[in-house]
């Protein structure tokens, strides 16, 4: 469990590659396995920001969970968030080269932005041209002249830290333009 920080988190196959899922932030739990035997060590978490997490010994969860959330709360909720993870990234994935850098901007500005006094988002000061390419799986120059277009539409301030989104509506309806 993150008790402080950033971190992006991957998954990597033989069949997919290296393919970055989502990021979590404070709270958020990296794997929360239902078996022992269903840890899956194909997953790798990366500290953008000073970081600190929890690791709990598997036995002592798993009593602990039996014992404190006879419901199964804690991994509905767990089992939940990592349907959205893979749902977000099953869409970038069918998505053209520019609707991905578009869908990966409002993901990130749902999940981890701060909304300022004058209704604008302020994206993660980790955020990078490079780190959005490879969320999105493109270039950083093609990223760059996209964002460059969203900052000619006065849609994103992407020319210093941190990236402020103006206009999430305008993004979603970029997004979802032609569909």
């Amino acid at each position: 469990m993150v008790e402080k920080g950033d971190f992006s988190g991957y998954y990597e196959s033989r069949l997919t590659g290296r393919m970055l899922i989502s990021f979590f932030q404070h709270d958020d739990i990296f794997n929360f396995p239902l078996l022992k035997e269903r840890m899956h060590p194909v997953l790798d978490f990366i500290a953008l920001t000073d970081a600190q997490v929890w690791v709990v010994d598997f036995n002592f969860m798993l009593s602990t969970v039996k014992l404190e959330d006879p419901r199964n709360y804690l991994q509905l909720n767990f089992l939940s968030t990592v349907q959205i993870h893979l749902g977000n990234a099953l869409i970038r994935k069918s998505l053209d080269s520019k609707k991905r850098i578009l869908h990966a901007l409002v993901e990130l500005t749902e999940k981890m932005s701060l909304l300022s006094s004058n209704q604008a988002y302020e994206l993660p000061n980790f955020m990078t041209y490079e780190l959005l390419a490879e969320i999105a799986g493109t270039s950083r120059g093609y990223t760059s002249r996209i964002l460059k277009e969203l900052r000619d539409m006065n849609v994103i301030d992407s020319s210093k830290r941190p990236w402020v989104v103006k206009d999430l509506n305008l993004l979603n309806d970029l997004l979802y333009e032609g569909t």
